[in-house]
């Protein structure tokens, strides 16, 4: 039987899997641009979003799926691209960024065997 030390170690593997494959999402969409997005990169944000709803990340999975319905609209206009499409492509970024560093302090108490980062070394 496992215990939980090592329950809340798969998970933050599980998490960390999925926050690099969304960042990557978010790279290649980057690299490739805006203007032009493929029907495969629409359905990976689409992917992405229903994992973190999966997750328990509705705030990530929303703003995903919020940059999925733009990005999927303005393909079909003809007036250029949408600023809002720009804001929340920055706040995903800094959101990963954020959710990265949480997963690291996960990481790091469970390693210290003090809980899933939400107790301090002290109170053990």
């Amino acid at each position: 039987m496992r215990n939980d030390m090592e329950e809340q170690a798969e998970a933050a593997e599980v998490i960390g899997d999925y926050l690099k494959g969304t960042e990557g999402i978010l790279t290649d969409l980057f690299q490739s641009g805006f203007a032009t997005v493929h029907d495969g990169t629409l359905e990976e944000l689409g992917a992405a979003a229903a994992s973190g709803r999966q997750y328990g990340m509705t705030v990530l999975a929303d703003m995903l799926e919020e940059l999925r319905v733009l990005l999927d609209a303005q393909r079909h206009q003809a007036r250029g691209e949408n600023r809002q499409v720009y804001v929340i492509y920055g706040k995903l970024n800094q959101y990963l960024e954020i959710c990265a560093r949480r997963l690291e302090i996960s990481r790091a108490a469970c390693r210290l065997g003090i809980g899933g980062g939400t107790e301090d070394a002290e109170s053990k």
